[in-house]
C-alpha cells in the first residue's frame, strides 16, 4: 500500500512531537508502542500499529539513555516498523528486523547533535556568567527546534519520498542488505567506542596525579 502526501506530512508532524518528547523525556510518548499506535492511526490501520508497536516495545523495553549513552532510537523504530509493515505487507516480526537500520540512523543523528551542540556551550557559559536567562532559554529552544525539525525531515523522507526504493529493498529475496547495514553501523559503533576508550586512557595518563600529592598507586 502507498503512503499519500497528506499521510507523509502528518507522520512528519507526529514525529516532530514525539521526537521532542524523546529529547526532553517529558510524557514518554516516544516509546515504540505509542509511536506505532499514532502511526497506525494516521495510516488507517490501528490494529497493525498496535501489533508492531507491542513487538518493538518488547525489544526496546530495556534500552534507555543513561549518562552519555544513546541507545538505538525508539522513535524511528516504532515509526518505520509500522510503515514498512503497512507498505510491504510483511509480518510484524519481519518489520522488527527491517526497522533496525532506521533506528540506528536516529541513534547516530542524536549522537551527531550531542557533539555539534558543543558550539553553543561558549555562548551558554557567557550567558550564565551574565545571568542572562533570556539567552539561556533561547539556546535551549534553538537546540530543541533543530532536533525536532530534523526528526520531521528524516521521517518525511523515509516514509513518503523514499517509499518506492524501500519497497524494492524489502522485496529482495533475502535480508542480506539489512544485515550489511547492521554490520556497518555495528562496526562504526565499535571503532567509535574503541577510539573513545583510547582518548580516556590518554587523558588519564596525561593527568598530573603527583601535583595533588599522590602517586600512581593511589587507591579509592
Amino acid at each position: 500500500m502507498q503512503i499519500t502526501l497528506m499521510q507523509g506530512i502528518l507522520l512528519a508532524i507526529m514525529t516532530i512531537i514525539v521526537g521532542l518528547d524523546f529529547f526532553v523525556e517529558a510524557f514518554f510518548v516516544f516509546r515504540p508502542l505509542m509511536v506505532s499506535t499514532f502511526t497506525g492511526i494516521i495510516l488507517g490501520d490501528v490494529v497493525l500499529g498496535l501489533k508492531v508497536g507491542a513487538l518493538i516495545e518488547l525489544a526496546f523495553a530495556g534500552l534507555t539513555p543513561a549518562g552519555g549513552t544513546q541507545p538505538p532510537n525508539p522513535v524511528f523504530a516504532g515509526l518505520m516498523g509500522t510503515v514498512l509493515a503497512y507498505t510491504t505487507g510483511c509480518q510484524p516480526s519481519a518489520a522488527l528486523g527491517l526497522c533496525l537500520p532506521f533506528s540506528f540512523l536516529g541513534q547516530y543523528l542524536i549522537l551527531f547533535y550531542y557533539s555539534a551542540f558543543s558550539f553553543f556551550m561558549g555562548k551558554a557559559d557567557k550567558a550564565a556568567s551574565e545571568a542572562d536567562m533570556g539567552a539561556i532559554a533561547k539556546i535551549n529552544l534553538t537546540t530543541m527546534a533543530i532536533v525536532s525539525i530534523s526528526y520531521g525531515v528524516v521521517a518525511f523522507l523515509c516514509t513518503y519520498v523514499a517509499q518506492e526504493p524501500m519497497a524494492s529493498f524489502c522485496d529482495m529475496p533475502n535480508l542480506l542488505p539489512v544485515a550489511l547495514l547492521g554490520t556497518v553501523f555495528a562496526l562504526i559503533d565499535f571503532f567509535g567506542a574503541k577510539q573513545r576508550k583510547q582518548d580516556i586512557e590518554e587523558a588519564l595518563q596525561n593527568a598530573s596525579i603527583d601535583s595533588f600529592g599522590g602517586d600512581d598507586n593511589v587507591g579509592i
